[in-house]
């Protein structure tokens, strides 16, 4: 390898490199956090991450020649110097008998054991939950996989669409936020629906869709939040609901009409208190302003409304579907209809599949780290014909507690036999 390149691979295979990345990358996000977030859509941000991959990917490809060589290539020691120091016991005994003894201890223990013969004897290494050096180089490619969700999901789009009830929008005149797309085909709202149970808790928002191209039905489901409906790659989320009042005023001979969103209260009692949080409408030009709510599971709409013109307190009505109400003596409120209408979400992210994947990976490697580490115990028998000794010693690597048990669990079985 030239000089250059390898400076280049030595400094993508540097942990300090990952650090300083990670670093950056947490000192932009908080930037952008506190002021604009524009920023993560920026080729900077973008670029870190890019660099962090590459980073993630040399780190993988040096873990992968080291993870292979332990699993499957235990390093038997030569000699009693090569056998690790930390955590050591001796045993006297004959050579075939030990060597017997040994492997018997170890298999019941659950370690794979591999042995060869030396000059003065003989050595071996046993290893126990091998797959366990794999969980760095399994974490380090979930990383990966994320970042390259992550990456994908900028070819991807989303926007945001709010329409009534029987109404059909063309997918290409959904306000798009992120990215764009060119459908052939319309949505339809066929049915929307604010679903209580029993006890008068909220279900949930549910909206029956229609996907249609020229009057023909494509697909049809039901989405509500948690639940989305997906055609085409594309899923539809439940984002938000409301209730609306059609109401019309005759006033001074003029008629005015307009559209009040209704807030939900549970019973007449919370009528006033309910009030008190809501915005007033003006109806079209006519000066006078409304205020609704709708009892929860009921078709009655109260409904506070105040004249500009007119010192006077407010008037309070409490009208149905079809009804109509006087207020200041002269002017007259029909309720001709209620509505609602829904808020759907609509997204399309190629890399989501491939986060998830990631993040699963992710787990598995964490659980492998953690959960599953190595246990690597290994020495070297000496003596003259068949008496001598076995040297034995245990890796201690990160958890040298618990590795010194098992090790002491050995030895007290292998005194046993």
């Amino acid at each position: 390898m030239n000089s250059w390149k390898k400076k280049i691979w030595l400094f993508f295979a540097s942990m300090k490199t990952g650090l300083f990345l990670l670093g950056l990358i947490v000192i932009v996000s908080a930037a952008g956090t506190l002021f604009s977030a524009n920023i993560y859509e920026s080729w900077f941000f973008k670029l870190i991450f890019a660099l962090l991959a590459i980073n993630l990917g040399v780190c993988s490809i040096n873990r992968f020649k080291i993870a292979y060589r332990c699993t499957f290539y235990p390093s038997i020691p030569r000699n009693i110097h090569a056998v690790p120091p930390k955590i050591r016991s001796f045993i006297a005994g004959k050579s075939g008998a030990l060597r017997m003894q040994l492997e018997k201890v170890l298999n019941a223990r659950g370690y794979g054991m591999v042995s060869m013969e030396t000059d003065a004897g003989w050595a071996f290494a046993a290893l126990k939950h091998r797959w366990g050096y794999w969980g760095t180089f399994i974490v380090h490619i979930a990383f990966i996989m994320i970042i390259v969700g992550i990456m994908m999901g900028n070819f991807g789009f989303s926007g945001k669409l709010t329409a009534w009830q029987g109404e059909v929008v063309s997918f290409n005149k959904i306000n798009f936020n992120k990215g764009c797309a060119d459908k052939n085909y319309s949505i339809r709202i066929n049915s929307i629906e604010d679903r209580f149970m029993p006890n008068g808790e909220r279900d949930n928002w549910y909206t029956n869709i229609s996907i249609i191209r020229d009057d023909k039905e494509l697909a049809r489901g039901t989405l509500s939040v948690n639940h989305p409906f997906k055609y085409d790659g594309i899923y539809y989320y439940q984002s938000s609901y409301m209730d609306y009042a059609r109401i019309t005023i005759a006033k001074e001979g003029e008629t005015f009409e307009g559209i009040v969103p209704l807030g939900l209260v549970a019973g007449e009692e919370k009528v006033a208190t309910g009030m008190q949080y809501r915005f007033g409408q003006e109806i079209g030009n006519s000066k006078i302003y409304v205020k609704g709510l709708k009892l929860q599971n009921q078709p009655y709409v109260y409904m506070q409304i105040y004249d500009r013109k007119v010192e006077k307190e407010p008037a309070m009505l409490k009208l149905s579907q079809g009804q109509t109400g006087t207020i200041f003596d002269q002017t007259r409120i029909t309720l001709p209809e209620l509505t609602n209408s829904t808020g759907l979400e609509i997204k399309a992210d190629p890399g989501v599949s491939v986060v998830w994947l990631g993040s699963g990976l992710l787990l598995a490697g964490l659980i492998l780290s953690f959960y599953r580490r190595p246990l690597l115990v290994s020495g070297v028998f000496t003596g003259k014909e068949e008496e001598g000794i076995l040297l034995l010693g245990m890796s201690t690597g990160r958890m040298q507690r618990y590795n010194k048990t098992d090790f002491d669990h050995i030895i007290k079985f292998l005194n046993q036999l």
